[in-house]
């Protein structure tokens, strides 16, 4: 099992979204259903077409948090939704990734979860993951290192002070 964060939407404008409607989101509305895609390279090669005049660097790191998201995400693991009121909403995820063409564009592609949190304190939160939080211009990562996820699950259940879980791991 593992510990993501999630983002909805570049500055939070789809959390209310994710909230009511028990999922996690990923922008890129103008992606088809990301189930469709057989591999990384097969996802790369439609975002190099559908999205001209990014740079191979971009489309890279794009291309790895898309695919993580549709294909990496497990049931079980738990996500970290930050919220613009400087809370976290943690939730654990209860199913595959879906797509959802009738939904918002940037709310399409979605991993159905159920909240255990909705309003954690950001100061409760160790200092790497806050950095994470409130600095990553990133939509999604991963933490892996230090038991960051049997940590957070700790701090959820019984509340005790969070200790450092290092840094997100790289996408790609």
């Amino acid at each position: 099992m593992a510990l993501w964060m999630v983002r909805a939407g570049q500055h939070g404008e789809r959390e209310e979204y994710a909230l009511e409607n028990n999922v996690v989101i990923i922008g890129w509305g103008e992606m088809p259903d990301l189930g469709a895609f057989e591999s990384r390279e097969d996802l790369h090669a439609h975002m190099r077409k559908t999205l001209p005049g990014h740079s191979e660097r971009s489309l890279a790191s794009w291309k790895g948090q898309v695919w993580r998201f549709a294909q990496e995400i497990e049931i079980d693991d738990i996500v970290a939704l930050p919220r613009k009121n400087r809370t976290v909403a943690f939730g654990r995820v209860t199913d595959v990734y879906r797509h959802v063409p009738d939904a918002p564009a940037d709310a399409r592609h979605q991993r159905p979860v159920e909240w255990l949190e909705v309003g954690f304190p950001l100061d409760r939160i160790d200092s790497a993951l806050q950095r994470t939080l409130l600095h990553t211009g990133m939509m999604l990562c991963k933490w892996s290192s230090n038991s960051a996820e049997a940590r957070i699950r700790a701090m959820l259940e019984d509340g005790p002070p969070p200790i450092d879980v290092g840094p997100a791991e790289g996408l790609g």
